[in-house]
């Protein structure tokens, strides 16, 4: 081969290197009401390893402070996927006035099976997407309305590793 051949292939081999990797897809959608908060969930993401196997404290630790630079933010999750997409553990952390609690777990029976799967289904494209608003209990017992951004963490190979969830309080109109 001669030496042009061979430096449009590293060329273009290096552009693949950097492309390619544990990086977390942008929204498809730029919604100007959370664009922000939606580059900054990437940037996060983008620091969670997805060969890293973090204990509870280290991701509670994680979301916490994700909390603390987001005073907007309602409630922030990780979930730690397995096989075929299966949530195996979930830690989530929420604003209860001006406290944090943490819940380890999901109430996965009070979801419709048919709107579990849809998002599992949207979670394995490896896109970051935001939920429809739905209603939810607040800590005090009052239905709030909330969209939740979910922001699958993805290895080399394409498969999901974890699930970074982030739940915004939808204004009313």
């Amino acid at each position: 081969m001669n030496k042009i051949v061979l430096t449009v292939f590293a060329l273009l081999l290096g552009v693949f290197v950097v492309t390619v990797g544990c990086e977390v897809q942008p929204p498809s959608s730029q919604d100007p009401q959370h664009y922000d908060l939606e580059q900054s969930v990437a940037a996060f993401a983008s620091t969670v390893d997805p060969y890293e196997k973090y204990s509870r404290s280290e991701i509670y630790a994680m979301l916490e402070e994700f909390m603390y630079a987001h005073p907007r933010v309602y409630a922030s999750g990780l979930a730690v996927a397995g096989s075929m997409n299966t949530i195996n553990d979930f830690y989530y952390i929420y604003k209860d006035g001006t406290t944090f609690v943490t819940i380890d777990g999901f109430d996965y029976g009070s979801v419709d099976k048919g709107v579990l799967e849809s998002l599992q289904e949207r979670v394995a494209t490896g896109e970051q997407f935001w939920s429809q608003p739905y209603s939810r209990e607040d800590g005090s017992g009052s239905r709030i309305t909330v969209s939740t951004l979910l922001t699958p963490i993805v290895n080399d190979s394409g498969n999901v590793k974890y699930i970074l969830t982030v739940d915004q309080i939808e204004e009313s109109k």
